[in-house]
């Protein structure tokens, strides 16, 4: 399934333009592989589906520099990914700039503010603040960062400038509320936008608490791209908590992965805004499902909107609490127990606890249908002593437990599901899924249509 307004003819052009440049060969390599020629297998939009798709895989195959298109002084500049998913850091350093034709410096993040709100606070990490800060003074903004490291500092700041909107991550924003009540009032805050991190309906109903006058919106992007690849406005935010528009520039596809049953479409993105390191095709790891193409929202956008519903595949789940899980931290605690599985399943709930949002962990173990053993071990007692966590994104000797989580009422319950499976059926063996399910309002289509 796809859904884009590019002409064919812009597709045409930028495959011409990677497959021709005597900068760069890697899409030349790529293509070469798979056997396609833009200029020959390329003539209608039909023929769409023989473009071989980029995957991360793709990008660590060559050093990120062997990826660019552009002289380096035609960089705008550099991004780098958080490393959040687990791929490593150095396969998703992205060269960011634009087509010629485009005004540079242009930041969605900051052009979905309104007007009336001058003062502008961004709590993110350094590397992204001369695009945000030459855009804002375009705008005729006052843009102000924080240190998201010190946020007793950066609530000081964000105090002495008054600031009337907030940028920063779910959990970030959560968190640096209560340092804001120290010194100002939540009250002036107007906007909230979020980025980096799926959004919870528990999340988006803590931020509204908390920021009692401002309204909520979310932000969708990825390393890669430097530009958000899904933006929400007040409507939309109302409905649900992940559900975006469509962003100009963008091609959008969704592919079907995955086998035995566990099926989900992909999303997969062609940029038609980024000259240095263009990225056509791309599956981008997130799953997604197209609601409508052509909704003509309340805010006066026409087009299509799409739901977020986390990773495909995904190496770590983060709390609201900013407690993580990775995949690799359960998978060792099961191996060294000897615990005999066949592939898990982690999931996360948040729940209210009092005031604060808090966690729900389930874990689904596949196990063969007699198994000798597993079900004669206690998992819970297991996992509950053995299994550390991630805080604010290092595991150390001092992390704490499943167990410390509990007592402290960090996570509510933990739950431990079985599935029965056949050899016959023989499904993955390795199967390490770590999911985030973001299910849809009941009444999620009629809000729509009002």
């Amino acid at each position: 399934m796809l859904h884009s307004k590019i002409k064919p003819q812009d597709f045409r052009k930028l495959l011409r333009f990677v497959w021709r440049s005597p900068r760069s060969d890697f899409y030349r390599n790529l293509y070469k592989k798979a056997g396609f020629n833009p200029v020959l297998d390329f003539t209608s939009p039909a023929d769409l589906t023989k473009v071989p798709f980029l995957t991360r895989s793709d990008l660590g195959s060559v050093k990120p520099k062997k990826r660019l298109y552009v002289p380096l002084k035609d960089v705008d500049y550099i991004k780098v990914s958080s490393g959040f998913s687990g791929e490593k850091k150095d396969l998703l350093v992205t060269y960011c700039c634009h087509y010629r034709s485009k005004p540079l410096n242009k930041d969605l993040a900051i052009d979905s503010i309104p007007p009336h709100l001058k003062k502008i606070f961004y709590l993110r990490r350094a590397e992204h603040v001369p695009i945000f800060f030459s855009r804002a003074r375009d705008l005729g903004r006052l843009a102000i960062f924080g240190n998201r490291s010190d946020p007793e500092w950066s609530a000081k700041v964000l105090s002495e400038v008054e600031a009337q909107a907030l940028l920063a991550v779910p959990t970030e924003a959560v968190l640096f509320a209560n340092y804001i009540k120290k010194y100002y009032d939540p009250r002036k805050i107007k906007l909230v936008i979020v980025y980096g991190e799926p959004v919870t309906r528990m999340q988006h109903r803590e931020l509204l608490r908390l920021y009692p006058e401002a309204s909520v919106r979310s932000l969708y992007g990825m390393a890669v791209f430097n530009r958000p690849v899904g933006i929400q406005c007040d409507h939309l935010a109302k409905i649900a908590p992940n559900l975006y528009h469509s962003v100009p520039g963008y091609f959008y596809e969704t592919k079907v992965v995955g086998k035995n049953g566990f099926l989900r479409k992909e999303l997969v993105l062609t940029d038609f805004e980024k000259a240095a390191t263009p990225f056509i095709r791309y599956r981008t790891g997130d799953a997604a499902k197209f609601i409508n193409s052509n909704y003509k929202c309340r805010c006066g956008k026409i087009g299509l909107i799409f739901v977020f519903l986390g990773r495909v595949v995904m190496d770590a789940i983060q709390c609201t609490n900013q407690f993580m899980i990775r995949a690799r931290d359960v998978q060792y605690t099961l191996s060294k127990n000897k615990i005999q599985y066949r592939g898990f399943r982690l999931e996360v709930d948040e729940k209210k606890y009092g005031h604060s949002p808090r966690s729900i962990l389930k874990l689904m173990l596949f196990v063969k249908i007699y198994p000798s053993r597993v079900l004669q071990i206690n998992i819970y007692k297991i996992l509950k002593k053995s299994l550390y966590f991630n805080v604010r994104y290092k595991l150390s000797d001092g992390s704490p437990r499943l167990a410390d989580l509990l007592r402290r009422r960090e996570i509510l319950n933990f739950q431990i599901n079985f599935k029965k499976i056949s050899d016959k059926e023989n499904p993955q063996c390795e199967l390490v899924d770590m999911r985030v399910y973001h299910a849809l309002p009941r009444n999620f289509l009629s809000k729509l249509t009002k």
